[in-house]
Formats: structure tokens, C-alpha cells, sequence
């Protein structure tokens, strides 16, 4: 029970850090938790390709731009993802 009310503890927390974070705070955030994300892809080699990509947040136009540099091993899917 205390190992439950520990892990809705840490839950809360972290909504909370998210509502009070600014916009590059989140921006910040985003990009690591895909940075997590794709170190365990690569650690198991994706079965349907990687892209490399460049972001980069335009306070000035509220924008996030996404840039693809390189796409590999990408196979072909509909739009099922079939």
C-alpha cells in the first residue's frame, strides 16, 4: 500500500512540474523523453526504420519546426501502418 501511495505521490508531482513549467521547460522535457525513448528503439533496432531529425521552437511565431535529415531502412506501409 505505501509503495502505491509513493508512486501517486510521484504522479502528482510531476503534473504538477508540468503545469507550473514554462514553454522551453516543456520543449526541454519533450526532447528528452524522446531521447529515452529512441536509446531503447536503437537498443532493439527498429523493424520499421529510423529518421533523423532536427526541431527547432520559433518563440516569435509560437511554432515548433521539425526537420527530416535522414530517413533509413523505412519500410513501406499504408496508412494502417500495414
Amino acid at each position: 500500500m505505501e509503495e502505491t501511495y509513493c508512486n501517486e505521490i510521484q504522479a502528482l508531482q510531476s503534473s504538477l512540474d508540468s503545469y507550473a513549467a514554462t514553454t522551453t521547460e516543456l520543449i526541454m522535457q519533450y526532447h528528452l523523453n524522446r531521447y529515452k525513448c529512441q536509446k531503447q528503439i536503437n537498443a532493439v533496432n527498429s523493424e520499421r526504420g529510423s529518421l533523423t531529425i532536427r526541431s527547432h521552437y520559433c518563440e516569435d511565431i509560437r511554432t515548433l519546426r521539425i526537420e527530416i535529415l535522414n530517413a533509413r531502412h523505412l519500410k513501406p506501409s499504408d496508412s494502417n501502418g500495414i
